[in-house]
């Protein structure tokens, strides 16, 4: 007869296969209805008047939608995390519309090529090429027509 094992076997929890984690996903998505809810906001706020100077009004309004989604994050974020995230992403688009509206990067598309001049290329010739091809010896004009 066979000896008996006498250590105990404890059972093990299958873990989960797979690349993404559910909440990661579901704070990714919180984080994302929290832009959309900064977006709602700085709507909301740019039809209201607090002071009578436009220039403090403008800062004030594109800093709401930050102060909002840090008061979301750490007052409602305490009892659940996905609150947390839904104040960050409005305080993330929030500072991001901002810091543009306060001019604080608006030499981002200069920088990032959105704004890049056009690069004229020049033909053999050392004419700048068009719509049209050049042949040498002939006008431009010439061959348009």
């Amino acid at each position: 007869m066979a000896k008996r094992r006498k250590t105990k076997r404890t059972a093990r929890k299958r873990r989960g296969v797979g690349a993404v984690n559910k909440s990661l996903i579901m704070n990714g998505l919180f984080a994302i209805g929290g832009g959309v809810a900064a977006g709602f906001i700085s709507k909301f706020a740019s039809s209201i008047n607090l002071t009578g100077n436009s220039k403090t009004d403008g800062m004030i309004q594109s800093l709401l939608p930050v102060a909002a989604g840090l008061g979301v994050a750490a007052f409602m974020g305490k009892k659940d995390s996905k609150f947390l995230y839904l104040g960050m992403g409005m305080a993330a688009v929030g500072g991001a519309n901002a810091a543009k509206s306060l001019g604080l990067i608006g030499g981002v598309p200069l920088v990032a090529g959105l704004n890049r001049p056009q690069v004229r290329r020049l033909n053999g010739v050392g004419q700048a090429t068009g719509r049209t091809p050049l042949i040498a010896g002939t006008k431009a004009a010439a061959i348009a027509s």
